[in-house]
């Protein structure tokens, strides 16, 4: 157990850390493509039920990834994560479903680990009088991923459908107001758990790690 003072100058720097700590993760946010949206677009995410798995190797690759451990070569036939010889595993599998998505047409993608943001655009109307229509929906996405096994949650669980607004890294964004903030009840738990951490002698591990991922900026504009 790992025993941690809280600092004594109130709640405002436990804040400003929580915001560092946010600040990496921001590094992969969706801001370019809602800045730059035109209007109508929707956004859908999807996120990996089992993130950070063994990947298997294709057999004609195996004589590239040996592993020499006590002088002897021994030949991998799945490249474990977590190992140093499968350093990427997980980014490398998601870039690939990036760009199997992008060959038939969905694009723009915004991805970070196992959470990914899929954008779509209204189509040009044929007539003026003719019915706004999306190239795709949610359904085309996940029959293309279909063949590649990625286990994704399910929608009603974890994700959404298209909409104006989406849920991704602990924000909420929002593409026709053009602005992204703490959803309610995430900004009252974290309230919750800085109270607490400023109000305790001493906090464990685990207190500290639960309260140092949540973000502190309640709304902010995309410029």
């Amino acid at each position: 157990m790992v025993l941690v003072t809280p600092p004594s100058n109130g709640i405002h720097l436990m804040l400003r850390l929580c915001l560092c700590c946010r600040l990496v993760a921001l590094a992969h946010d969706p801001h370019p493509q809602i800045a730059a949206c035109p209007e109508g677009t929707e956004a859908a995410s999807l996120d990996i039920a089992k993130a950070y798995c063994n990947s298997p190797i294709l057999p004609n690759h195996k004589k590239y990834l040996p592993v020499y451990w006590r002088d002897r070569v021994y030949v991998q036939h799945v490249a474990i994560e977590g190992l140093a010889t499968a350093g990427g595993i997980q980014g490398t599998v998601a870039d690939a479903c990036l760009q199997i998505l992008e060959y038939h047409g969905i694009k723009p993608v915004v991805k970070w680990v196992d959470d990914f943001v899929l954008f779509r655009e209204l189509l040009p109307k044929l007539t003026p009088n003719s019915t706004t229509s999306f190239p795709y929906n949610l359904a085309d996405i996940l029959s293309i991923t279909h063949p590649l096994s990625i286990p994704w949650h399910d929608v009603f669980k974890k994700g959404q459908d298209f909409a104006s607004s989406f849920n991704y890294i602990s924000f909420t964004w929002d593409i026709k107001q053009r602005t992204v903030h703490v959803p309610l009840e995430k900004w009252i738990r974290a309230i919750n758990k800085i109270q607490y951490a400023l109000s305790s002698l001493t906090l464990t591990r685990h207190d500290t790690t639960s309260t140092h991922g949540y973000p502190p900026a309640p709304h902010l504009h995309l410029l």
